[in-house]
């Protein structure tokens, strides 16, 4: 039996958000390795030395978290390619 997968919920910290709203803004040289490689293994990041770039699901957490204060969590449902804050 195959179905749709089950939604992720994910808890985004602030320093993660900073994180990614310097990756959107093309802003690499700031982010630490460690960072870029675990945000590659969510999906967030692709590519090697120097040539990363958000996948599209990294850009929509990117771009739906640029609006919000800084400084707080961010709740998100993954389903799929739709990315959707959690209230």
């Amino acid at each position: 039996m195959s179905g749709a997968a089950k939604p992720k919920h994910i808890t985004l910290v602030p320093r993660h958000r900073e994180f990614l709203s310097m990756l959107l803004h093309g802003r690499w040289a700031k982010t630490r390795p460690t960072l870029l490689e675990s945000f590659s293994r969510k999906g967030w990041t692709r590519g090697e030395a120097g040539g990363h770039q958000l996948t599209v699901l990294g850009r929509q957490i990117a771009e739906l978290s640029e609006p919000l204060p800084p400084g707080l969590e961010m709740h998100l449902v993954v389903e799929g390619t739709r990315v959707s804050l959690r209230v």
